[in-house]
């Protein structure tokens, strides 16, 4: 059995999130597999914690911190997490998120998971004061090995960073059927029409404008369904004026944010999930999607194609008539749109947690 140590990095600043999902995924799957698994988050305002058994997490719960706090708590969590994983005498140390500066004070071989390389390609993401690329160099360089999601993942960062694929290795992330509520007509269709789906931040890379756009081009689409943008911030007003611009009637599109039960009952409900980003590490939604029967159509770029196989309507992410067009061919065909959930149920078969547990317990292995 070996001791495996999580620490409180991702736990103390998301409530929800991709990653910290992934790490309390990750955690459950190999405590489940026998190992001897702890997460170590003194003090935390992460709600997946709550799922796992009490035996696993170190550490107390909050609904949110106080304001202002975050400069007081990191230290403190820092120093009481260090302490608790050396007590331990953990065998493997894989830290959750990337620390500044960066930190090696446990004596232990340490994993980090690598995400994506969006900052290293898309510039305009960091300001002057953002250091999250150095962060990020720092924290890779650090550790003993590296897991990245992707094998596009891996080739941006050995081609960016200049290391040795030795330390590298890819293990793809799993995903699971969220729970679902019941339709509710006036929450689902707000403006009495089916709708596109669209999940997560809306800003650059991500194309949200440019998925309005291709929409706005095409009369039957604008006349027969509504977008609903779940997560991210509220519509700012520089958002509203666009898509006043760009045709949509009045609460033609919304922004909706919620648990993983809503989310997981607007992809069951949605008539396509549109995934028009320029760039990812390796693209959860699309997964998300395909469990909730949804039909997927999606850019082609980066780790998409990877991922997805051929259980989508593929476009160029560049290209508005291509979007549009891919669009039209999913949600006007019942056929195509069948043959998708087809697809999809299969290529879910590649992805799931006890496979993701798998292999990086193998990861460790090598370690140690």
């Amino acid at each position: 059995m070996m001791k495996i140590a999580y620490d409180h990095l991702i736990f103390s600043e998301q409530k929800y999130g991709g990653i910290s999902r992934y790490i309390a995924e990750l955690a459950s799957r190999l405590d489940h597999q026998g190992e001897n698994v702890k997460i170590f988050a003194p003090l935390y305002q992460n709600h997946y914690l709550a799922d796992l058994p009490a035996r696993m997490v170190t550490g107390r719960g909050f609904t949110k911190f106080p304001p202002k706090s975050a400069l007081l708590l990191k230290p403190f969590n820092n120093a009481i997490c260090d302490k608790q994983i050396s007590n331990w005498n953990a065998d493997i140390l894989h830290k959750s998120y990337f620390d500044w500066p960066s930190r090696r004070t446990v004596n232990t071989p340490t994993v980090i998971t690598l995400y994506d390389m969006i900052y290293e390609l898309f510039s305009e993401m960091t300001g002057p004061f953002n250091n999250i690329v150095n962060l990020k160099k720092a924290a890779i360089e650090n550790a003993d090995h590296v897991i990245c999601i992707s094998e596009s993942t891996k080739r941006d960062a050995i081609g960016i960073l200049g290391l040795s694929e030795d330390k590298f290795s890819v293990v793809p992330l799993g995903t699971a059927s969220f729970k679902t509520g019941k339709r509710d007509k006036q929450i689902f269709d707000p403006v009495g029409r089916p709708y596109l789906l669209y999940v997560g931040k809306r800003a650059g890379y991500k194309n949200f404008n440019g998925f309005l756009s291709a929409v706005s081009k095409s009369p039957r689409l604008l006349q027969d369904f509504s977008i609903v943008a779940f997560g991210g911030k509220k519509f700012s007003r520089l958002e509203l004026r666009e898509i006043h611009k760009l045709g949509f009637a009045e609460g033609q599109v919304t922004q909706i944010a919620g648990s993983d039960e809503l989310l997981g009952t607007y992809y069951r409900y949605a008539e396509a999930f549109i995934f028009p980003s320029k760039y990812e590490g390796f693209g959860l939604p699309p997964l998300e999607a395909m469990a909730q029967e949804c039909p997927v159509v999606s850019s082609n770029t980066s780790s998409m194609p990877e991922v997805i196989g051929n259980a989508a309507e593929f476009f160029d992410p560049y290209d508005a008539e291509e979007m549009l067009q891919a669009i039209e061919a999913v949600v006007y065909s019942p056929s195509r749109r069948d043959e998708l959930l087809t697809l999809g149920k299969e290529r879910l078969k590649n992805f799931t947690w006890e496979k993701c547990a798998g292999r990086t317990l193998r990861v460790y292995k090598n370690l140690i």
